[in-house]
């Protein structure tokens, strides 16, 4: 037989803490996330490459694109340039004709320059179409003696006949070709610019012996030619410009030898697209800038100029946007992977203590080591009481599982008198509250009703005691107050706690959060009690909050529509 004096005494089992290196092996990055990681940060890279490289391949198609605007301009400078030679010429020829068929023996007497007089007034009156060259005055140059004879209008001073005088002969002994019918010479005197026109007659010995011409001023000169070849002749194939105008295309100006501005067409357009072609040979003098209508790039240029790097930038942009959210994402897995480790661990724990103490009991009770009846219904007492809880430990975790899974909890309210739902949970909690030698207090309106799921009320209600008593000390008072304040029940659980800290009231509601205070301390807890009752609280459109109670605790309060 057994010495009673052998038989252990029945005490609680210790909570066992988690070991230090258990719980820095589960807040480890996975690998997985890394490599994930590694992925995200290398499509970034290879879309910030895709980008610059697109970016290179625009600035290239750019110059490529400005340099033909600039050559297309240039054509069509060097066009205006031929078709103002054509119109010139054309024009000169038919004044100077008289000239042309004069015969000369050396020695013979040079004729008037008034035939030029004739020949223009009959060209003005024979309506042939032939332009009518402004004129000043018209001369003669004899180049055996150099004599200068000048007739006209508007005849010329002592210093614009001296200029006339030495840039003829200079030019018709320097320059001019025998072969020439014409040539047009742009000049300054003083203030006044001049171009001359003028041709050369030959004696038989093919000798130049005299220098026919008319003289004006260039402004008047460019009028009578300029504006007309801009308005007659396309400078660029019909083609290209699908059949627009010169002026709606491009427009022109014409300088002197000086760089003063003789004739410009209107509209002038930006001169991002400009070139220039100055006018050679018997035309000198003159240089002629074409610019191109920046707004018709997009239709002169096979393919327009590129306009695709704001679209890669914003693809950038959006690719970085969209890594920043999976990095975070994998942060946010990564902690909640730690989280679950912990909520694991501290589960196992939870379950650990209560089975302990259900299994010490029990087997106290199997092998009859208890010495009295009153041992044995203490033992009782305590399986029952951690039975009780290790039935509200499962019903916590499985309301929480079937929300995660089923997203929001599904309720079925039924009329419900909460002041008995409420008594009679605080009935079922009073072992647990007395195994810490707490005070329940309930403050209860008989009157209170509404339509609730009598199960997520219960639950709610056992989670918030739960968590007054594992929280608050020994021998506290917990007071559950039930009353109606603005059409909805209103349940609240005080306790005698330290409280929950102002900064953190808003994350003890988030599944797996638990204060910093108590993360590392010797209280278990899974960090889903609260989670679970905003769940049921929010599937009855009610709001839930914790503030601080008057003895200096925590307050939680919960308010529920009272239906119909």
């Amino acid at each position: 037989m057994v010495n009673d004096a052998s038989r252990p005494t029945p005490t609680p089992v210790p909570s066992p803490q988690p070991s230090p290196g258990a719980r820095t092996r589960v807040r480890r990055t996975p690998r997985r996330g890394v490599s994930m990681l590694f992925v995200l940060v290398a499509a970034l890279a290879v879309v910030a490459v895709l980008a610059f490289q697109a970016y290179r391949a625009e600035e290239d198609q750019r110059d490529t694109v400005a340099r033909a605007l600039h050559e297309y301009a240039g054509v069509a400078a060097w066009q205006f340039a031929a078709d103002a030679k054509d119109e010139i010429g054309s024009a000169l020829s038919e004044l100077l004709s008289p000239i042309h068929q004069v015969t000369m023996h050396p020695g013979g007497t040079l004729p008037s320059p008034h035939m030029l007089e004739e020949s223009q007034h009959r060209i003005a009156t024979c309506n042939c179409g032939a332009i009518v060259l402004p004129a000043a005055y018209y001369f003669r140059l004899d180049l055996r003696t150099g004599a200068l004879t000048v007739v006209g209008d508007h005849p010329a001073d002592a210093a614009e006949q001296a200029w006339l005088t030495d840039t003829v002969a200079q030019y018709t002994h320097t320059i001019w070709d025998k072969n020439w019918r014409i040539a047009v010479i742009v000049g300054a005197v003083g203030k006044a610019r001049r171009t001359a026109a003028f041709a050369v007659i030959h004696d038989t010995a093919g000798a130049p012996i005299a220098a026919y011409g008319v003289v004006n001023e260039s402004q008047a000169f460019a009028a009578a030619i300029f504006p007309y070849v801009m308005n007659e002749w396309p400078l660029l194939p019909p083609s290209l410009t699908r059949m627009k105008t010169n002026h709606e295309v491009l427009s022109v100006s014409v300088t002197d030898e000086s760089g003063h501005v003789v004739y410009q067409s209107a509209p002038q357009y930006d001169t991002t697209y400009t070139s220039y072609y100055p006018l050679q040979k018997f035309l000198a003098g003159f240089t002629v800038h074409a610019t191109l209508r920046p707004e018709l790039a997009q239709t002169l240029v096979l393919g327009g100029v590129p306009h695709r790097f704001p679209l890669m930038v914003a693809l950038l942009v959006l690719t970085a946007l969209l890594v920043s959210i999976a990095f975070r994402q994998l942060q946010r897995q990564a902690a909640l992977a730690s989280l679950r480790a912990d909520f694991v661990a501290s589960v196992s724990h939870e379950l650990r203590t209560p089975l302990a103490q259900i299994r010490m009991f029990a087997e106290l009770l199997r092998m009859g080591w208890v010495r009295s009846d009153q041992e044995r219904d203490r033992s009782l007492e305590i399986i029952d009481q951690e039975s009780r809880r290790l039935a509200n430990l499962v019903d916590k975790v499985l309301t929480f599982e079937n929300a995660e899974h089923a997203g929001a909890r599904r309720i079925r309210p039924e009329f419900t008198p909460l002041a008995t739902l409420v008594q009679e949970v605080l009935e079922a909690f009073q072992p647990l509250a007395a195994s810490r030698q707490v005070t329940v207090l309930p403050l209860l309106d008989e009157e209170c009703t509404a339509y609730v799921d009598r199960g997520a009320v219960r639950q709610m209600l056992i989670n918030l005691l739960d968590n007054a008593v594992k929280y608050g000390p020994t021998g506290q008072t917990i007071t559950v107050t039930l009353d109606t304040v603005g059409g909805r029940a209103r349940i609240s659980v005080e306790d005698e706690g330290r409280g929950v800290p102002s900064d953190e009231r808003a994350a003890i509601w988030e599944s797996f959060r638990r204060l910093d205070r108590d993360a590392h301390s010797a209280v278990a807890g899974s960090g889903i009690g609260l989670s679970v009752v905003k769940q049921l609280v929010d599937a009855h459109g009610g709001a839930v909050r914790v503030e601080s109670s008057a003895a200096g605790g925590a307050r939680f309060v919960i308010e529920i529509p009272k239906g119909s």
